[in-house]
């Protein structure tokens, strides 16, 4: 299966949502581990890390 999301879309729904955050809060915690699409689409920066500035970014794209 092949992600076609936008960003911030991880479960590939095409809705930015709670979902997503839990999704990215479990790849931080090291619960689940991302495919390559998965960790693309959850690094809302761009900075290579899967940390709490992308759930910020994620939350604020949710909020808008």
């Amino acid at each position: 299966y092949v992600y076609t999301s936008s960003q911030g879309d991880i479960n590939g729904d095409e809705i930015l949502n709670i979902q997503d955050i839990i999704i990215l809060i479990d790849f931080i915690l090291g619960n689940q581990q991302p495919t390559n699409e998965q960790f693309q689409l959850a690094d809302m920066n761009s900075d290579g890390i899967l940390d709490i500035l992308d759930i910020v970014i994620l939350l604020e794209n949710i909020l808008t």
